[in-house]
This record gives structure tokens, sequence and C-alpha cells, in this order.
């Protein structure tokens, strides 16, 4: 069962999406801020890690570098509705970062659940890749 990092100040949210997730099968650890979600680190090996940008403390563009450099492999699905800067701008800033894919809220759990299989299926393709 893959192992899912979710992490959003949104508690109604984040506890939305953590039960579509666990619905569909996945095991998730949820976070409300960034500095949670990196003691995860200590403990759990994500399998995916799914971040909003907006959060005090510690923003998704901070988690995803971190997390980045920490664990390379570990795909990336940043989400954002906006704030001082438009989601777009946010967006494109945290897939030049590195994330593996961005999606602006509000959106359709199904939606979200489709997107965090098909990173999922990516990230075990390239991990059964023989290394050279």
């Amino acid at each position: 069962m893959a192992m899912i990092l979710l992490v959003d100040d949104d508690e109604s949210l984040r506890r939305a999406i953590g039960k579509a997730l666990r619905n569909a099968g996945y095991e998730v650890h949820e976070a409300p801020t960034g500095r949670e979600a990196m003691q995860v680190l200590d403990s759990a090996e994500p399998d995916l890690v799914l971040t909003d940008i907006n959060m005090p403390e510690m923003d998704g563009i901070e988690v995803l570098i971190a997390f980045s450099r920490a664990r390379p492999l570990v795909p990336i699905v940043a989400m954002s509705g906006g704030g001082l800067l438009p989601k777009q701008l946010l967006l494109r800033n945290a897939e030049a970062l590195g994330a593996a894919i961005t999606i602006e809220k509000p959106f359709e759990l199904q939606y979200l659940l489709a997107t965090v299989g098909r990173m999922l299926e990516k990230a075990a393709a390239v991990s059964a890749q023989p290394k050279s």
C-alpha cells in the first residue's frame, strides 16, 4: 500500500482529501504545517507528497525544496488556490522547483485521485528500472 504525505493547513480540506485517499486504499499521514511534514521524514518513507503552497510557518515551496533534497525520487504534487500571489504564478514556481504536477484549487476529488494514481505508477516504473 502506497503511503502519501498530505500537507495542508485547511483542516476541513485536509480531512476530506485524507478520507478520499484512505477510501482509495492509500495509507495517509496528514500534516497541517510544513514543519510537521518535515518531521514525518524521521519516521516514515512517503511514496508521494501532496502539499498546499500557501501555509503558515513553512510554506509548500519550502516543503517542495526540502523534500526534493531529502527524497529526490518521491513525486510531489503541489496544490494552490492562490493568496497574495495568483495561484498560476505559485504553481509555475512549484513546477520550476521540481513538483511533478500542480493542481489548482478548487478541484474534484476524483481528479485528485486519478492524478495521485498516475504519479504513483510513474514513480513505481522509475524505481523498477535497472540502475546502470
